[in-house]
């Protein structure tokens, strides 16, 4: 017959990450979890140093209601990349949304800590800390002098700005006098 030909085929094609992963966010996105930590725990079984599986799954989990196995492959993800932000404000919503608010400050604190002032999730982490804030005065002391810091970066770029169109201004205005006196 024709159709064991083609499970022998399939079972030898290669397989690789991105199509594993690619797979798992079709299946999670379909609802179908079980199917999407499956996907996902093939991506990682070929290759295990890979954050974004870890913090995939752990959204998997997380959705299932299983915040103790979302919680470890979080963790496992931040373990691999300390600097992989999506584990962190998955964490930190987690926290929060478990009523753990100083452990969910820690993570948005680390979040805003990392990232990129302008992304949309540390504007985010930045908001929900400042909502934590009115509960730990600690947090709202750390969140206005990283804000005093960015306001203190955004005046010198401005200022330097200002400095180049002042000398801009002022050597073509030199240029025009050097013309006119010539």
């Amino acid at each position: 017959s024709f159709f064991p030909f083609l499970f022998a085929y399939a079972e030898t094609m290669p397989v690789n990450v991105e199509t594993c992963r690619m797979k798992g966010l079709e299946a999670q996105k379909q609802g179908s979890l079980d199917e999407a930590i499956t996907y996902f725990s093939k991506a990682l079984s070929i290759d295990p140093n890979r954050p974004d599986l870890y913090n995939d799954i752990g959204v998997v989990y997380e959705a299932q209601g299983n915040a103790y196995q979302a919680t470890r492959y979080y963790y496992e993800a931040i373990n691999l990349d300390k600097k992989y932000l999506p584990a962190y404000s998955n964490l930190a919503l987690l926290c929060q949304r478990q009523g753990n608010l100083a452990k969910a400050a820690e993570f948005f604190r680390k979040r805003i800590e990392l990232g990129d002032p302008s992304d949309p999730w540390t504007k985010d982490a930045v908001e929900q800390l400042r909502i934590l804030g009115k509960t730990f005065p600690q947090e709202k002391r750390w969140l206005d002098a990283y804000e005093a810091k960015l306001l203190e970066r955004r005046a010198k770029v401005l200022e330097a700005k200002l400095k180049e169109q002042q000398d801009q201004f002022l050597a073509d205005r030199l240029l025009k006098a050097e013309k006119y006196v010539a």
